[in-house]
């Protein structure tokens, strides 16, 4: 099974004692949100109309 991208590049950076642990709570705060809330996000101008 190949590593995910965010994995690697958490193995590429020099270790330093902050940084895992950002990334670690980072990656379980986009675990907890669902898909259209990131599009949401990503997307804040865009006007949803009830359908």
């Amino acid at each position: 099974m190949m590593p995910r991208k965010r994995e690697e590049q958490v193995l590429k950076q020099p270790a330093a004692k902050d940084q895992p642990e950002k990334k670690e709570v980072q990656s379980s705060a986009a675990i907890a949100k669902s898909p259209a809330e990131e599009f949401r996000e990503k997307h804040s101008n865009v006007e949803f109309k009830p359908g």
